[in-house]
């Protein structure tokens, strides 16, 4: 391996694992975030049922946000370690991208089922259904 193909794997390496840290960061800001606008809605009992529709939506606009954005770092997470394998060869493989790989995808679903279940809650508080 030459300089060039050296600076580039570790450049490539370096930017995986700054991806790799993006993805257990999104679902953990979406559950902060989206817990606390969760309880605010709940704790707004004496308000019009409209009013709980508001952090609602807020966290169900969050949420569908953080999942296209762990979405799209998911995928460059893979453009890079499908780089960094080519740059190695095919002969070279290591375990380290699948074990993180499938921990990245459980986060997406769990991502994914959070979303979802903002979205409808706040179309059960904006139709007044709680």
């Amino acid at each position: 391996m030459d300089d060039f193909e050296k600076t580039e794997y570790e450049q490539l390496s370096q930017d995986w694992r700054h991806r790799d840290v993006l993805t257990w960061q999104f679902p953990s800001v979406l559950i902060l975030v989206g817990g606390v606008l969760v309880a605010q809605a709940f704790g707004l009992s004496g308000e019009p049922p409209w009013i709980r529709s508001v952090p609602l939506g807020l966290g169900a606009g969050l949420a569908t946000c953080l999942t296209i954005a762990l979405r799209q770092n998911l995928r460059l997470q893979q453009a890079n370690k499908d780089a960094i394998m080519a740059l190695l060869g095919k002969d070279k493989y290591t375990t380290r991208f699948a074990f993180s790989r499938l921990g990245s995808c459980l986060l997406l679903g769990f991502s994914v089922i959070v979303c979802i279940v903002l979205i409808v809650l706040f179309f059960a508080s904006l139709f007044g259904s709680f």
